[in-house]
């Protein structure tokens, strides 16, 4: 017993070494004549994270790549919306590579790759996302507000998964609390180009806005109009279904009609800084000349790696709430701290 446990320990000793760093063989070559060897994560928003032996997690500024190389499989994405699923081979010349996809060896300027994601196995490996937390307290008038949010994404061959949750709930003594809570699960899919469809499922609420719950289910076809390596703007609309109730008891089952505009920003240089704006306007087709517009914008920074400041701000407005009271709006500012895997 006691050789056996010997020898695995030896095979161990002999083989995991080689087998880890295996994992990390891909090869980064800068324009400064410096070469990281590690294994490249993704690219999103300009920075392509790689993790190293010696460095742990690092991020390259993508401008500063002279090229790559990359026996793994890995979802490409073009600025002009067409996407490759292949291996990165180095080229000869400056600011290019070779993307080997179906037998085929593609010629590609590094600075039109606006996305880089494995088509690793499993779930964990392809998943990303965020969380954020964040408190506020008033002495003079007892009021305090706490927000929590989330949001993670998985990426499929040609399509994503995204879950994200939200909630803000202020409390002040002698004052009925507010709560707006959100919860929402979508699926996009590259159709052509820079086109893209999906549809989302979700439920909210929000006392401000005499919602107790709202159910709901879209689909959306949308494009690019921008697709840089920094930023992405989706505009797209859609139809989506509600089964709605107020505060007050009133339910209704409605359809909206609505339109969409999502945009992200990054920049990796000081201040590296992340902004994101979200806008949606709805027009109701069961209840008619009732228009709702609800926006997000969110503006973070990295103090260090993986940690962010915050700063949050949304409105939402309904004109014809289901009570048939006069048209309500809500809006608030917070504060979150936030870490990103």
């Amino acid at each position: 017993m006691v050789r056996l446990l010997r020898l695995i320990a030896l095979c161990l000793h002999v083989l995991l070494p080689g087998l880890l760093a295996a994992q990390k063989t891909d090869t980064i070559h800068l324009f400064n004549g410096d070469k990281v060897v590690g294994e490249m994560k993704d690219l999103q928003l300009g920075l392509l994270r790689v993790k190293t032996d010696y460095m742990s997690q690092v991020y390259i500024e993508w401008d500063q790549i002279q090229t790559v190389r990359s026996t793994k499989r890995w979802y490409v994405r073009m600025r002009s919306g067409a996407y490759f699923d292949g291996y990165l081979h180095p080229s000869p010349q400056l600011d290019h590579v070779y993307v080997i996809a179906n037998g085929d060896s593609i010629h590609i300027q590094l600075i039109e790759i606006t996305t880089l994601y494995r088509l690793n196995k499993g779930i964990w490996p392809r998943t990303d996302g965020s969380l954020n937390l964040g408190y506020s307290y008033q002495k003079s008038n007892g009021l305090s507000q706490l927000n929590l949010s989330g949001n993670a994404t998985y990426r499929g061959d040609r399509s994503s998964v995204n879950f994200s949750f939200s909630s803000i709930t202020t409390v002040q003594p002698e004052v009925d609390d507010n709560r707006k809570q959100d919860i929402t699960l979508s699926y996009e899919r590259n159709l052509w180009g820079r086109w893209t469809s999906g549809f989302t499922v979700g439920a909210e609420s929000n006392t401000e806005l005499d919602l107790d719950l709202r159910l709901r289910a879209s689909a959306l076809i949308g494009n690019y109009v921008l697709l840089t390596v920094h930023a992405s703007n989706l505009v797209g609309g859609g139809i989506q279904g509600n089964q709605e109730q107020s505060g007050g008891g009133e339910a209704s089952e409605n359809f909206e009609l609505f339109f969409g505009d999502r945009f992200r920003f990054k920049t990796y240089r000081f201040p590296k800084a992340e902004v994101t704006i979200d806008l949606a306007g709805y027009y109701g087709l069961t209840i008619r000349d009732r228009w709702r517009f609800a926006t997000t914008t969110t503006l973070r920074y990295e103090v260090v790696r993986d940690l962010q400041l915050g700063l949050e701000f949304y409105d939402q407005y309904d004109s014809k709430p289901l009570d048939g009271g006069p048209s309500l709006n809500d809006w608030r500012v917070a504060t979150t701290v936030g870490y990103v895997f």
